[in-house]
């Protein structure tokens, strides 16, 4: 928080949620939207936290999608949407923490 000059209330995963959905590999984007569309219909999205690395994955080869919402008790909430394919890469792959977070 003092690297970076943030104060508490501009932290925005303390709590996180991951979906991860069972699909085939040529409906995977329409499949994360779609459950996108479901969880922000159901809670308040914050748009400024969108992070669409489905249209473009990042040069590790992360996918996902993230968006914070306004969750219950009026707490942010972190919601990561992505596929079984894409949870693979992420914590296995060239996207995993643990190869560049040492």
């Amino acid at each position: 928080m003092k690297k970076q000059k943030c104060n508490f209330e501009g932290i925005y995963d303390l709590f996180a949620i991951r979906i991860i959905i069972d699909s085939p590999v040529d409906k995977e984007k329409i499949q994360c939207w779609q459950a996108y569309s479901i969880v922000t219909d159901m809670y308040m999205p914050n748009p400024k936290r969108l992070r669409d690395w489905l249209s473009v994955p990042k040069s590790n080869g992360y996918e996902s999608l993230h968006i914070t919402v306004l969750g219950p008790e009026n707490k942010w909430v972190e919601v990561q949407i992505r596929t079984e394919r894409m949870d693979e890469i992420a914590e296995k792959g060239l996207a995993a923490h643990w190869r560049y977070k040492g």
